[in-house]
């Protein structure tokens, strides 16, 4: 993986947990009220969202689907250390959120990153030879 492939999916995976926990700031508090299902409903769209974004870059980057695994690591790794940091040095930013919500949050990025990483680590069908 070379320089170029780091800073591509780094900050492509920096912007997708912007793009995520956006979303989850704006509509978050009114998607715990409504239903779990409804929650869990977005969290699976944002999910597709996060391995679609993964997917473009890898095959812009031209990375061949074995070799994804170090990519998804470098998308991953921003946006995971961005969400420790908020979650743990923006305590006082946090303080009106609910454990709940910041629970539900955690598992909202780690379901967007799993994505990426079962895209990564997926094995190529062999088509049947006739």
């Amino acid at each position: 993986m070379s320089k170029q492939d780091l800073i591509a999916f780094s900050s492509a995976g920096l912007l997708t947990w912007l793009a995520a926990s956006a979303f989850y700031a704006a509509f978050g508090e009114g998607l715990l009220q409504i239903a779990f299902w409804f929650f869990a409903l977005n969290a699976f769209m944002a999910t597709g969202a996060a391995a679609l974004v993964f997917v473009i870059v890898a095959r812009l980057r031209r990375i061949p689907r074995r070799e994804r695994l170090m990519p998804a690591l470098a998308f991953a790794l921003p946006g995971a250390a961005a969400a420790l940091a908020v979650m743990t040095l923006g305590r006082p930013l946090l303080e009106q959120a609910q454990v709940a919500g910041l629970g539900r949050y955690t598992i909202f990025l780690l379901a967007c990153y799993g994505a990426a990483f079962a895209h990564a680590v997926e094995t190529r069908f062999e088509r049947a030879k006739p």
